[in-house]
């Protein structure tokens, strides 16, 4: 399985996050669970792994 790659983020409302990946494709998220994703990766809890086109 190929990897999704994260393009951007938009917050649409008080409650709801579009993920948008560079495929084109795009994923509805509660504003607060994207939040905490955020915030534990400022925290450097999160491992970022760079993904080539081959992958």
């Amino acid at each position: 399985m190929k990897a999704k790659v994260f393009d951007y983020a938009t917050e649409r409302d008080d409650e709801n996050v579009e993920i948008r990946f560079t495929d084109g494709s795009r994923y509805d998220m509660p504003t607060a669970e994207w939040r905490a994703i955020v915030d534990a990766a400022h925290a450097g809890l999160l491992t970022w792994t760079a993904v080539g086109d081959d992958d």
